[in-house]
């Protein structure tokens, strides 16, 4: 298991702390990209119906204008939050995502923590620790180490930021429990 697919279900749990009764979640996927995020996929439905949650998929094209569009389409199924889907695809577009979702009045959470823009939170790996530990490598291959003879290491640590600004503008009130536990609290 890939540490992103863990990731999936822990983003979806932090959603239901965030809000309230929550019960429809939107996830936009892009069709074509759809095997990229098939093992995370399979864990976001598991961890849905654990958590009560029923999952309602959009269609996400990577087109800047089927963003609104997806969007939208998440309102008309009365969708109450949007996590993003674990697709390579949505990465070029999570910051559109997130002030779109913002203007809908939907939460939006994702996981590349150097975008928190108009998400309401953001949990996933931290890539400055990740890009810093690139310098083990090159040293390592600059000894004369043959690259495919290296493990591959998974993130180590990673960030919860959550947007106070977003929460304020959405209605939402952060409990205090939750917002301890953020790394980073944007105001």
């Amino acid at each position: 298991m890939t540490p992103s697919a863990e990731l999936t279900g822990k983003r979806l749990q932090l959603l239901t702390e965030l809000v309230p009764g929550l019960r429809r979640v939107a996830v936009p996927i892009d069709p074509d990209m759809l095997a990229s995020g098939a093992e995370e996929m399979t864990l976001m439905d598991k961890a849905a119906q654990t958590l009560g949650i029923r999952l309602l998929r959009g269609v996400l094209k990577t087109e800047a204008p089927d963003v609104e569009a997806a969007l939208r389409s998440a309102v008309s199924m009365k969708a109450q939050a949007i996590p993003t889907a674990p697709m390579t695809s949505n990465y070029f577009k999570l910051d559109h995502m997130a002030t779109e979702a913002k203007r809908l009045r939907l939460p939006f959470v994702h996981d590349i923590p150097q975008l928190t823009n108009d998400g309401l939170a953001v949990y996933g790996p931290d890539f400055e620790d990740i890009f810093r530990r690139a310098g083990h490598y090159t040293a390592l291959i600059l000894k004369a180490e043959k690259p495919a003879g290296m493990a591959i290491e998974e993130p180590r640590s990673f960030k919860f930021i959550l947007n106070m600004a977003t929460a304020r503008a959405l209605g939402i009130t952060i409990p205090q429990s939750v917002r301890l536990r953020a790394d980073q609290v944007i105001e």
